[in-house]
């Protein structure tokens, strides 16, 4: 069978109940992805922020609201280049 469940799994997370938080964050992720230079500056705002919990290449029990999150999972430490930066460099 070819099913596409990447597809299927986007399909029935939209279905399902959205917290106003989760909302409201998914709202302020697309505001800043939007805006290069507004994005840049989150993503160094998180590779400085994030130092205090960082541990063997995981960022680890961080504080609320986002200990929500991180009490079950483990984020990867933001990178010290970008992509983008990357690929000028040796993309090419």
């Amino acid at each position: 069978m070819k099913i596409n469940i990447p597809e299927v799994l986007v399909h029935l997370r939209q279905r399902g109940p959205h917290a106003a938080a989760e909302k409201a964050a998914m709202g302020a992720a697309e505001a800043v992805m939007a805006r290069p230079r507004l994005w840049r500056a989150a993503l160094r705002a998180a590779r400085i922020g994030s130092m205090p919990w960082r541990r063997k290449g995981f960022v680890r029990r961080m504080p609320w609201p986002v200990s929500k999150w991180t009490v079950s999972r483990d984020l990867p430490v933001p990178p010290q280049e970008s992509f983008r930066d990357w690929w000028k460099e040796r993309g090419r």
